[in-house]
């Protein structure tokens, strides 16, 4: 990936919880709901094993390692996330590493999933096995901030990303915006639409830009390559456009998923309108593949963006990147619906006249404003990417 703050790891068992990142991202797209773990193996300071969580329902990371390894008696496993103590549509991970006769589990994230959460610790300890937890928790914490948000809160993770010019702008006045950023930049943008369940914009973008909404692997790859065995997904094509009028024309890029690899259990393209538009003007062309889902309004006209959450939440959506226009970028900031974002700083200045992605919020004092936590930084070729979550 591109460069980053991040310092390296300088522990032996943090250089190895890295490796183990770096597998997981073998899953990265495929395994929601469930989340993307990494495992690595070691022995007499050897990779015996390594494995990953490839697809939702398939084996899990620490299966895949012992099956890598053959044999991991006495071996020390290292997974990104506490191996889980329950029987689902897989065996229970603390039962595989105890019959493999590993020596030590070292995890990085606890599980919030209530059937395992706390219970691998005492599981292992029990059976004779040393356990470390936490090692490099925050890079793990930070990877899997969609898993651990949308279980603990069941709601949707939200992902706010914009690029935007020096003087904070993200498209000139008539909404053109191709390409403020660069590659590398662009491919981070595809890089994120492969890991979250579904992307979002409005309908000024689709007028605008026409986008396709897809991630795309050679877009994609100045600034992440797949692994080999990873293809590229598309997410869930979400459009907000209040008077249902994008349908009546069948040339939009984003409603064409022909070829196209989705996830089997969501749906393609869902757009949302208004309660008072139920039904498209002129029509819905035979060929849309939407879903369409009319929202109430709040007080002041705008679509209700939680409800529309709500609704994705019940499609199966877990996460969401939200990559729209000026207006929707300053609504999802207005009604609080932002859990963490993204904005790519490009070395370029397109004046006051341009739109800008921040509403009107009438602070009287700097301490009133929305703050970042836990930001990082990395460089973007001549881009700057800036990353961090809203302070509650």
């Amino acid at each position: 990936m591109a460069k980053s703050t991040r310092q390296s790891p300088e522990t032996t068992d943090e250089r190895y919880m890295a490796l183990a990142l770096e597998a997981a991202q073998a899953g990265l797209g495929w395994t929601s709901p469930n989340p993307m773990v990494g495992c690595v193996l070691v022995r007499d300071e050897e990779v015996v094993g390594v494995g990953a969580h490839l697809q939702d329902g398939e084996e899990h990371s620490e299966v895949r390692a012992l099956a890598d390894a053959g044999d991991a008696k006495g071996a020390t496993a290292y997974v990104t996330l506490e191996p889980c103590s329950h029987v689902g549509r897989q065996s229970a991970c603390c039962r595989a590493l105890i019959e493999a006769g590993v020596s030590r589990v070292v995890y990085g994230s606890e599980d919030v999933d209530p059937r395992t959460a706390g219970t691998a610790k005492s599981i292992l300890e029990d059976a004779g096995i040393s356990v470390t937890a936490g090692v490099l928790v925050d890079n793990c914490d930070r990877f899997l901030d969609y898993y651990l948000h949308s279980s603990r809160e069941n709601r949707v993770f939200v992902h706010l990303k914009l690029a935007v010019s020096l003087d904070a702008k993200i498209a000139c006045k008539t909404g053109h915006s191709q390409w403020l950023s660069g590659l590398v930049s662009l491919g981070y943008a595809h890089y994120l639409r492969q890991k979250y369940d579904a992307v979002l914009v409005g309908s000024g973008t689709i007028l605008a830009d026409n986008p396709r909404l897809t991630a795309r692997a050679e877009t994609m790859e100045p600034y992440f390559k797949l692994p080999g065995q990873t293809p590229a997904r598309n997410p869930v094509r979400v459009v907000l456009d209040p008077k249902f009028g994008l349908e009546r024309d069948p040339g939009w890029k984003f409603l064409n998923t022909q070829g196209d690899n989705f996830r089997a259990h969501l749906p393609r393209v869902v757009i949302f309108g208004s309660d008072s538009h139920p039904q498209p003007p002129g029509g819905k062309c035979e060929s849309s593949p939407a879903t369409r889902h009319g929202l109430s309004e709040n007080k002041e006209g705008r679509l209700d963006l939680g409800e529309m959450l709500g609704k994705l939440w019940q499609t199966g959506i877990r996460s969401l990147l939200v990559e729209g226009g000026s207006k929707v970028a300053q609504e999802f900031i207005h009604q609080g619906k932002v859990d963490k974002i993204s904005l790519v700083f490009t070395p370029r200045i397109i004046g006051d006249d341009a739109l800008g992605f921040s509403p009107i919020m009438g602070l009287q004092t700097i301490g009133e404003g929305l703050d970042f936590i836990d930001c990082q930084y990395e460089q973007l070729d001549t881009d700057m990417l800036i990353t961090g979550y809203f302070g509650k």
